[in-house]
This record gives structure tokens, sequence and C-alpha cells, in this order.
């Protein structure tokens, strides 16, 4: 069994732990390599947060089902559905972007003072990047959302 420095068996340790030790064990012996690799499953982390943002459209359009086919009862638009769903899902993008970019400007900024040439990341990057990551979510909600609102009203209310 394999123990840490402290004396706690590795398989008690949480994986992110783990995990994180790994990468920083790894970056430290090979910078270039570790690249590398690190390069090889940043299309796989991409892949997977666009599936589970289509996953929770998905659940909320499902959840949602009946309350679309009421509105569409009364009268409500395509327009209106697909904005009620694209609204929940960018506030919690927003929210959550709130949240990680100071974070990642505090850990990159700590991360580039240990080089000996400083360079500065520009804020628009961050940016950018909060507006790529809304525009894919909205792409992905939109579409989804879409569809529940075009589905015949008489389908999601037929056993009530």
């Amino acid at each position: 069994m394999l123990f840490t420095n402290n004396g706690v068996p590795i398989s008690r340790m949480p994986v992110l732990t783990i995990f994180s030790s790994i990468v920083i064990l790894t970056a430290s012996i090979n910078p270039t390599g570790f690249l590398e690799k690190l390069s090889v499953f940043l299309p796989d982390s991409h892949f997977l947060s666009l599936y589970l943002d289509y996953g929770i459209s998905l659940f909320h359009c499902f959840k949602k089902v009946k309350d679309v086919g009421v509105r569409k009862i009364f009268g409500a638009r395509i327009g209106n559905i697909v904005y009620q769903f694209s609204k929940e899902i960018v506030v919690l993008i927003l929210i959550a972007l709130l949240i990680a970019t100071p974070i990642s400007i505090l850990i990159m900024k700590n991360w580039l003072l240990n080089y000996a040439f400083r360079i500065a990341i520009p804020y628009w990057i961050y940016l950018a990047g909060g507006i790529i990551t809304i525009s894919i979510a909205m792409i992905t909600v939109s579409l989804q959302s879409w569809k529940t609102a075009v589905r015949n009203p008489v389908e999601a209310l037929r056993y009530e």
C-alpha cells in the first residue's frame, strides 16, 4: 500500500487530491512533456463540458414539458418559451463566471511570477472566454428549448 508524506494511505485520499498531486509532480519533472499531455486532454474536457451543458438543458426541458404545454395553450410564443429557458442557464453561467474569473486571475498571476520573463495577461482574455462560454451554452440551450417549444401541447398534457 502506498502512503503519503504524512502517513495517510493513498486509497483514503480524495481523488482530486491524488490527481492534483500527480499533475504537480508531472509538471515539475518535465514541463514540456506535461503541456503536450495536457493538450491531448483539453479537447476531451471541452467535449465533456458541452455534453454536460446539453444534459442540463435537456433535464430542464423535460422537467417543464407540462409547463410549456400550458403556456402554449394560453398563447405563449415560441420566442418567449426559449427566452425563459435561456435566462435560467445564462444566470447560472454568469454566477459561475463571477466565481471562477477572480480565482483564475489570482492563480495565473501567481503562476506567472515563477518565470524570469514577466508578462501580464490582459483582462479581455477572460472576457472573451466568458463570451464564448455563454455563446456555446446559448446555442445548446436554445436548440433544446426550441424543440420543446415546438412540440404539440396536447402531447404534454395528454395524461393530465
